[in-house]
């Protein structure tokens, strides 16, 4: 069910609609993509021609850029760690822990984001949050 919906719906290739069928996360992702560019492809509807004005030229200065949040120094408590690592209680688990960290440490690699001056910041606050849940696990077991 899930596999025909990602390739007729969502146009995807036979692997990407595998996993589409197969994992949750991954069936979540695809439609808030799809979501999000049906929104941008978005036209307001037509007004009476009448009522319209040219286009005035963009005088205003741009928007700042939306500041980084502050990052903590190094995280500590399971709850930070949770919360950076996007988990919670009832679903951490050493599969769950192990293959969320495998995952996000490819999206956060300084390697990947060399654009973003706090890269190796998040690497190493995704690696103290792994550290701390793997201890959370062992005092829990």
């Amino acid at each position: 069910h899930f596999y025909a919906q990602a390739k007729t719906q969502y146009n995807l290739n036979d692997s990407a609609a595998q996993r589409f069928a197969e994992f949750p996360h991954v069936r979540e992702r695809v439609e808030q993509r799809h979501a999000e560019q049906a929104r941008e492809q978005q036209v307001p509807p037509q007004q009476n021609r009448a009522s319209q004005q040219p286009p005035r030229a963009n005088t205003e200065p741009a928007a700042a850029a939306r500041p980084e949040p502050i990052l903590p120094a190094h995280i500590t408590s399971t709850q930070e760690a949770l919360k950076y690592m996007e988990l919670t209680h009832e679903t951490l688990t050493p599969e769950s822990l192990k293959t969320r960290y495998r995952r996000l440490t490819l999206q956060m690699h300084p390697d990947k984001n060399p654009s973003d001056p706090n890269a190796q910041r998040k690497f190493t606050l995704l690696s103290d949050s792994y550290e701390v849940l793997k201890k959370h696990l062992r005092l829990d077991t």
